[in-house]
């Protein structure tokens, strides 16, 4: 018996997530960044090792800057983004750092009711050789009113609420103070002044401590839960913030070990609501650092952690792979497809053919719902195999009872059809020749000619990449391509024992130049998993050039 939503029901969820599409909030499966520090007790040295990979949409040019920022009390180095006064992940000569996304519950959408007091601005964006555009912005108590660009269906008047959008932001000086602190006491007092978005901080110095800690605004719900739009009637307000003492941390721990990958941070029991199971990445990645880390309890070095952060095992293909390799074929492209996956250790490299058929199936098999749904929902490797695990009902096709799939069986079956009719059609009846390299490559492409026929060639950057969906080193293939848009945007490695020995990459190069000699210099780098010396001491990066800024008095 087929469970059908009701209509009233399906047409809100459609129009909450077309309204995250349009407002640029959709999640994304698979999608993460990775950090976590190793004390000394379990390293050769006897001092922590700290390592980062943040994961964001790729470009051209890279999002990231690496600098050395040098002043009277300042010797912080790291990643920054131009414009900005500080590094954002890196260390000082004392302390390390890095983050990942916390993901909590920071947002809400208020349905305003009819006579709800609304101020209105204009802003001007000009735009060269055309007249001004003029913007209307209205706002609520709650926030702007964003059903105006994007969330209209949901209703007339929908605001937005976020810790972000609020006043008294004291991000910035959070950052700043992280890049002057000397120890876990000066560490922790930055934190309190950072509000969003919120992020799990790593931390490590030189005399051998460790720590984590979640800072950020996370509000305080009482009797709602923030999961749907709510009335701007006052009844769903936020009565306060978690205090700040409250929120997740810890401070050499006793196992000697922290890792995160976006994964759920509190136990069960926790008294604040930081999020819900919508909001934690699947646990693939966090699982699979945590299992390597631990492999070698002690003597811990830099390379081992390199092994890890560039490892790209596919704990979705162990979970899957029951339910994959028992499908009976449809047709002999199929029955060739399976057995190339038969002996797979799902190790997602671009010399092999395996990744290639298996992230086309997914990305099939993501597509399930969306007969129910009516839209284009993907749903996530770990919601996938609760389906097959279940014989679940969005294995049915909705739209089509009486020829298409009624149980997973035949999701599965019609599902690979689909993934090698595709693969085919682009690489050629053999699937013996599709290797991985030949359709995973990274796209960091401009964001203003990349799609510009006549100048995406010179501004656009690409090279065939290892990884894939929920690997350590984490290589979303894109649904329809199976190029990779998102993934380490920044790679760095810190070593405390001896802090210039510390190692670090960025995805292309430091200049936007596209004629110059460093727009993409360290893309081959960051694509074979190797570093830059992540050093202040000029001797160790051969010969440099130096640019000094000097204020106009």
């Amino acid at each position: 018996m087929a469970t059908v939503l009701p209509a009233a029901t399906l047409r809100a969820l459609q129009a909450q997530l077309e309204a995250a599409r349009a407002l640029g909030l959709e999640r994304l499966p698979g999608k993460g960044s990775n950090d976590w520090v190793i004390a000394g007790s379990r390293t050769a040295s006897g001092k922590p090792i700290l390592a980062d990979d943040p994961h964001l949409a790729l470009s051209s040019p890279m999002l990231w800057y690496l600098a050395d920022v040098q002043g009277p009390r300042l010797r912080a180095i790291g990643a920054t983004i131009p414009g900005l006064p500080g590094i954002v992940i890196g260390r000082n000569d004392r302390v390390a750092w890095g983050v990942t996304n916390v993901n909590p519950d920071v947002q809400d959408l208020y349905i305003e009711p009819d006579g709800a007091k609304l101020t209105a601005r204009t802003e001007v964006i000009k735009v060269k050789g055309q007249p001004d555009v003029h913007l209307t912005v209205r706002e609520s108590e709650h926030g702007p009113i964003i059903s105006d660009v994007g969330a209209g269906a949901v209703g007339p008047r929908v605001a937005l609420k976020w810790t972000a959008l609020q006043p008294g932001d004291t991000t910035l000086e959070a950052f700043l103070g992280l890049n002057y602190a000397r120890n876990w006491p000066d560490f922790v007092a930055a934190l309190k002044r950072y509000v969003a978005p919120s992020q799990n901080f790593v931390y490590a110095d030189v005399d051998g401590n460790i720590g984590y800690y979640a800072p950020g605004r996370v509000p305080i719900r009482r009797g709602w839960d923030g999961s749907l739009p709510v009335p701007g009637d006052g009844q769903h307000e936020w009565t306060g913030f978690i205090p700040f003492a409250q929120l997740p941390h810890t401070f050499n721990p006793a196992h000697g070990l922290v890792v995160t990958a976006n994964n759920k941070v509190v136990p069960e029991g926790y008294p604040f609501n930081l999020g819900n199971i919508r909001n934690w990445a699947e646990p693939y990645r966090a699982e699979r650092i945590t299992a390597l880390l631990t492999q070698k309890p002690r003597e811990l070095t830099v390379d081992d952690v390199k092994r890890v952060q560039l490892d790209t095992v596919s704990l979705v293909w162990r979970d899957l792979k029951p339910f994959l390799l028992a499908t009976r074929p449809d047709g002999d492209l199929s029955r060739q497809a399976l057995e190339q996956l038969r002996g797979w250790n799902g190790d997602e490299r671009i010399d092999v053919v395996p990744p290639t058929i298996f992230e086309a199936w997914l990305a099939e098999l993501q597509q399930m719902a969306q007969d129910e749904l009516g839209d284009g929902t993907r749903l996530s490797s770990l919601a996938v195999l609760n389906q097959l695990r279940a014989n679940g009902q969005l294995c049915r096709n909705e739209r089509n009872e009486t020829t298409g799939p009624q149980d997973c069986a035949g999701e599965l079956q019609v599902s690979l059809k689909r993934a090698v009719d595709r693969l085919a059609a682009r690489l050629g009846p053999n699937p013996a020749g599709w290797t991985y390299g030949k359709v995973h490559t990274v796209a960091s492409n401009h964001r203003a000619f990349g799609g510009v026929k006549a100048l995406g060639w010179l501004f656009n950057h690409s090279t065939p990449t290892n990884g894939g969906t929920n690997t350590v080193n984490v290589a979303r293939p894109d649904p329809d391509t199976l190029r990779q848009t998102q993934g380490p945007s920044y790679r760095q490695i810190i070593d405390l024992s001896d802090l210039n020995r510390s190692i670090y990459v960025g995805t292309l190069g430091q200049s936007g130049n596209p004629f110059g000699d460093h727009v993409s210099d360290q893309q081959q780098l960051w694509a074979a998993g190797e570093y830059l010396p992540m050093s202040t001491d000029a001797q160790d990066w051969g010969r440099t050039t130096t640019l000094t800024l000097t204020p106009q008095r």
